[in-house]
């Protein structure tokens, strides 16, 4: 069975505390893919020194969200986006970029800059390493976070800053779902999967703040999260139990 390595689970709404983790992870219940989630991430480990990476049923252990799904939807023949037409998946594409190229740097600032976010990520991503792992990896981890993040500009900015940019983020996806059931239409797609990863670790994530205010005051985003919470790690639990 395909492996997905990540970080610990902080429960069935928020099995990753990683966006990128539980966009894979979401994605792939939406592909139909079985797979195991281990928290097991281990930086010496990983091809792209990051998470998630996976080891596939035949050994091959590939790196990096994206390409990821990209092989995967090759290799098995997904179809979930085949509904997109142009203009959606246009529309999707920019989507994943204020996802990933924008409000995720937001997210880092707001766990790892400050004090207060650092103390509690420091225990939901860093509990099952073993000594001394988890106590020096985080330090180092949240050095280098520090200098690419300044460098790539969010956290040159106030904390009141990052947050209201973040706020904006979240305001216009809302605008952008409006009254459909998924970002992809009647049916979910992959930019599902992308925004759910960031959302959700907004909304069930142990960071409360400003922007699990501010998702709170979205209706749509909330229904939206229970759906496809519900299509995806919900209906998987269900047919565990079963």
């Amino acid at each position: 069975m395909l492996v997905v390595h990540g970080f610990p689970s902080l429960g069935p709404q928020l099995t990753s505390p990683s966006p990128f983790c539980l966009k894979l992870e979401c994605w792939l219940h939406l592909a139909g893919i079985p797979f195991e989630a281990r928290g097991d991430y281990n930086p010496f480990a990983a091809p792209k020194g990051k998470a998630p990476y996976i080891t596939t049923e035949d050994g091959r252990v590939l790196a990096d969200s994206s390409h990821i799904i990209e092989t995967l939807t090759a290799e098995h023949g997904v179809q979930l986006d085949a509904h997109l037409d142009p203009e959606a998946m246009a529309r999707a594409l920019l989507l994943q970029r204020t996802i990933e190229d924008h409000l995720y740097f937001c997210l880092l600032h707001d766990r790892w800059i400050r004090d207060e976010g650092f103390a509690i990520l420091r225990r939901a991503y860093f509990v099952t390493m073993p000594w001394p792992m988890r106590v020096i990896l985080p330090l180092v981890a949240r050095r280098k976070v520090r200098a690419s993040n300044f460098g790539q500009g969010t956290s040159r900015h106030s904390d009141a800053q990052v947050w209201a940019a973040a706020i904006a983020d979240l305001d216009a996806v809302a605008i952008l779902l409006g009254d459909d059931a998924y970002f992809g239409g009647e049916q979910p797609a992959t930019i599902d999967a992308i925004v759910y990863g960031a959302l959700a670790n907004i909304a069930f994530g142990p960071f409360p703040g400003p922007l699990q205010e501010a998702l709170a005051r979205h209706p749509n985003l909330l229904a939206w999260l229970e759906r496809v919470f519900a299509r995806t790690f919900g209906a998987a639990a269900a047919g565990a139990a079963a």
